[in-house]
């Protein structure tokens, strides 16, 4: 008989492969994202990493490739390279990203790379401002593609809603200092601070996501409104902040 119950690779024995991989020049390899968080679901949820080496070459990737195929067939992003002056002077240009992963991550191997990046809250701002306004054009053309048929808006509204949370708990950053790991938890947060944060209709869209309520037993296009407005007045908020 065929042994089915194949152990699926977990972030220590993978960074234990790179480390094999690239013997002298892995620096760090760091956990992040829903696993780090506690919002990890066993089965769905991936493995985000981070991994850091001195330099890299054709010779480096081709190491990494050689040992990452079986990590990507599992479900898995290929990791974020970098080395460590790249990483700090990356900060500029993904601060959203950088911010998210210094909230919640964990060193699998190696050094802790990541506590001394830092990111300034002007490129904070000018980027969450960006991405909100490029969501909102995203779904404003998405509504045209859809005609308007509920069950069409209904999943754009699916598909981007991670972004939206991505994006608001990036705006409360600008506003508070204490901002929540876990992404649904920064609806109540951010309303806070932004007046017109319609928390109900993020999770209303939760629910159909997750198919516990079907676009024929909600009121889709008033929800999109709602959405929309609430993703607006962050929008606002953001681009009219000049610092604490």
């Amino acid at each position: 008989m065929f042994n089915l119950n194949i152990q699926r690779q977990t972030p220590e024995s993978y960074a234990q492969k790179l480390k094999e991989a690239l013997p002298g020049s892995l620096k760090s390899v760091i956990l992040f994202g829903s696993a780090a968080s506690g919002e990890h679901v066993e089965g769905k949820s991936d493995y985000n990493l981070l991994v850091i080496v001195d330099k890299w070459g054709i010779l480096e990737l081709n190491q990494v490739a050689k040992v990452t195929q079986g990590w990507i067939k599992e479900g898995n992003p290929p990791p974020l390279l970098f080395t460590p002056d790249r990483l700090q002077a990356s900060a500029d240009c993904f601060p959203i990203e950088m911010l998210d992963m210094k909230q919640s991550y964990r060193v699998v191997l190696g050094e802790d790379l990541l506590k001394d990046v830092k990111v300034q809250s002007i490129h904070l701002r000018l980027m969450t401002e960006r991405e909100i306004k490029s969501l909102k054009i995203q779904l404003r053309q998405g509504f045209i593609y859809a005609e308007g048929k509920p069950q069409k808006v209904s999943r754009l509204m699916e598909k981007t809603l991670s972004t939206s949370l991505v994006l608001f708990r990036a705006a409360l950053r600008l506003f508070s200092k204490a901002v929540p790991a876990k992404k649904y938890e920064v609806l109540p947060a951010i309303a806070e601070f932004v007046k017109g944060v319609d928390v109900d209709a993020f999770l209303t869209i939760r629910k159909l996501k997750d198919g516990e309520l079907k676009p024929s037993r909600a009121n889709v296009l008033q929800l999109f409104e709602r959405y929309m407005t609430s993703i607006v007045a962050v929008g606002d908020a953001v681009d009219n902040y000049r610092g604490a």
